[in-house]
């Protein structure tokens, strides 16, 4: 029997202009940091259909 693996969880906060997005579990292992049009456009690509 294999494990199931658990969910990660991220954190997004504004940063200056920008949105910061990390790994909750992990906060030291760096972040991505987009543009608010960058970040939109993001969440358009992860919402729309395969």
């Amino acid at each position: 029997m294999s494990a199931i693996p658990r969910p990660r969880g991220f954190e997004v906060a504004e940063l200056n202009g920008h949105i910061g997005i990390r790994d909750s579990k992990n906060p030291t292992a760096g972040r991505l940091t987009l543009t608010r049009q960058h970040f939109t456009s993001l969440l358009a690509q992860l919402a729309s259909p395969p």
